[in-house]
């Protein structure tokens, strides 16, 4: 019945913490008197022996986070008690005691999710900046100004009316100095991040064109983890040719230090970086693998001059790499 609907449990957003020993989740509850959901924090232990409350505010809490080292659990919510009002990050130490608050994000900026860089020293903040400010507690509500459509997704669920002015990006914030810094220079729609283990580069997607609504296509960018980056596309671009024997002067003057041998027949794929970086796939020979199953695949950075001896020069994830990736099974199969 309809009734029971609202009995209803719903478990989403399980991260297994650092030490493989316990998974923190969300549970969401329907509270009929109320008219509210309510989401909070467990965690349980990979053998499913314990099962453990981690919150029981009066607010949600969502997007969990394990710290670097499992000690602590971050996660996003608008409780009461913090210094700023609006959705922040909140760190609740994993043996126990109150969760406190790590941000400070100003109330002319939505919160939508982080992740924590490797040495946990800064947050990756995903913000967006509002067309206005979010109404002060105690203050009466400023005349909303007149929604003005210029986006072809101009609405989503649960975020409401979406504007072009302010896209979803991201921010560096220093847990220590409080200091909030875009990442990147230019203003573009950016998700799901990833730091590399070394903390020196973020991964992430974006489509970086005009009316990109109108696109379903996106790319892999890569910035460096400092303010007012410029990120590239990743792995820049990449030059397709039969592997074996193949030399820098199979791609004229151009001097590759780092690529992949891609084998067309099992999409196995083998890295190699460095300048001394093989042009041959070694590993396919020991297979035994047909000569004409390879393709070396070196990137080519921004600084790289494309000269009028490179192959099939295309972007990464572009629909003509795919064409011509599915061109060379093809003639795999021969």
């Amino acid at each position: 019945t309809l009734d029971d609907q609202h009995k209803f449990l719903d478990v989403a957003d399980p991260q297994c913490s650092p030490d493989g020993k316990w998974i923190a989740y969300t549970l969401s509850t329907t509270d009929v008197k109320e008219d509210k959901r309510d989401t909070d924090l467990w965690m349980v232990s990979v053998d499913g022996k314990e099962n453990i409350r981690l919150t029981s505010s009066d607010q949600s809490e969502s997007r969990p986070k394990w710290s670097p080292d499992g000690k602590a659990l971050a996660f996003l919510s608008s409780r009461a008690g913090g210094k700023t009002k609006g959705n922040q990050v909140w760190l609740l130490d994993r043996r126990g005691g109150e969760a406190r608050q790590i941000t400070d994000v100003a109330n002319k900026y939505r919160l939508s999710d982080f992740t924590w860089s490797p040495d946990a020293k800064t947050l990756l903040l995903s913000l967006q900046e509002l067309d206005e400010p979010a109404v002060e507690e105690g203050k009466p509500p400023a005349k909303p100004k007149p929604i003005v459509i210029d986006r072809y997704n101009f609405k989503r669920d649960g975020s409401g009316y979406l504007s072009a002015k302010h896209p979803a990006r991201f921010y560096l914030y220093d847990l220590e100095s409080k200091k909030l810094e875009a990442l990147n220079k230019d203003e573009w729609e950016e998700n799901n991040p990833s730091w590399s283990p070394d903390g020196k580069w973020i991964a992430f997607v974006s489509h970086r064109v005009v009316d990109s609504d109108r696109y379903n296509n996106s790319e892999i960018w890569i910035s460096a983890s400092q303010a007012g980056s410029t990120p590239r596309k990743s792995p820049g671009r990449l030059a397709g040719a039969k592997v074996n024997n193949a030399s820098p002067s199979t791609y004229g003057a151009t001097a590759f230090t780092s690529g992949v041998c891609f084998n067309t027949a099992s999409s196995a794929c083998q890295l190699a970086t460095g300048p001394s970086a093989p042009r041959t796939c070694t590993w396919a020979v020991a297979a035994n693998i047909a000569e004409r199953n390879c393709v070396w695949k070196p990137f080519i950075t921004e600084s790289t001059t494309m000269s009028a001896a490179t192959p099939n020069a295309m972007p990464i994830m572009d629909i003509k790499a795919i064409k011509e990736t599915k061109r060379l099974r093809r003639l795999a199969r021969v």
